[in-house]
């Protein structure tokens, strides 16, 4: 069962975010979480977050976001980092380097390392891209520090439970293992195995089940990335925030995880009686 950890993104978005995160790590229902460094909310708090990371020593990634919140500004997407992968340009790549470092700078600032290494992931997957992941590797040579990166490279497998999200999910993989198939990706890998693309957003004990059960001839660390984050569009307006920023993260859809997560009385637990 230590092989297996369920994995939570996108700690640091917003505060009620940030508090459900810690609660699911209080009652040993995840063992891994990833945090988005340029946010608003990212120091909500943090204290209490770092107590209990401590308690029971959890692994904390920084989770690169050049995508959305702050950095929307920058009008940097996926896509166009996809592009300027294939065909470089030095003032992208200036403008992602100082993106990158400036995070990595905040979490350093605050995230006691384990043996002098960094865990790191990205928002949208977007580490994986040549033109992001060659300056995270740059970036962390220079502050001498080790590193291991998040494989998002999931298994392909048949999901019965067909739906528009799950279509969608499934175009995001092929296109996932197609930048793994064709640029040269750096293996120093945190977790072998991945689950976390095909359900993203909608993880079911259904799904989790089938999926470990692919896996169980398989060897290493496997990640199963959850997002239970369901924002109330009242929640929004409280805090005065754009709406359209955050749609992405008020469907109902995301109630899923939510529930799977509350329902089940840890992680253990589960493992021990469904597999």
């Amino acid at each position: 069962m230590e092989k297996i950890k369920f994995h939570i993104d996108d700690y640091g978005i917003l505060p009620k975010i940030n508090k459900d995160v810690i609660n699911f790590i209080k009652n040993d229902k995840i063992d891994s979480i990833s945090i988005i460094c340029n946010s608003s909310h990212f120091a909500t708090y943090i204290n209490e977050l770092l107590k209990v990371v401590k308690k029971k020593k959890i692994d904390v990634s920084c989770h690169l976001n050049l995508t959305e919140f702050l950095v929307k500004k920058e009008k940097l997407s996926f896509i166009k980092l996809l592009f300027y992968s294939f065909f470089p340009n030095s003032k992208i790549k200036k403008k992602v380097n100082n993106l990158i470092e400036k995070q990595i700078n905040i979490f350093l600032n605050k995230i006691p390392l384990k043996k002098k290494t960094i865990f790191i992931d990205g928002h949208q997957h977007i580490h994986i891209l040549p033109i992001v992941q060659k300056e995270i590797i740059k970036i962390l040579k220079k502050k001498k520090l080790s590193f291991k990166l998040r494989n998002s490279n999931e298994d392909l497998i048949i999901n019965p439970n067909f739906s528009r999200k799950i279509f969608l999910n499934y175009i995001k993989l092929i296109t996932i293992k197609f930048i793994y198939l064709i640029f040269n990706q750096n293996k120093n890998y945190l977790n072998k195995n991945f689950i976390g693309v095909i359900a993203t957003g909608i993880q079911s004990k259904k799904m989790i089940i089938k999926a470990l059960s692919r896996l169980n001839l398989k060897k290493g660390y496997t990640q199963v990335l959850f997002h239970p984050l369901k924002i109330e569009k009242n929640y929004l307006k409280k805090l005065k925030l754009n709406f359209e920023d955050y749609k992405y993260y008020t469907s109902d859809e995301r109630n899923i995880e939510i529930n799977f997560l509350k329902n089940i009385r840890s992680k253990n637990n589960f493992l021990k009686n469904n597999l």
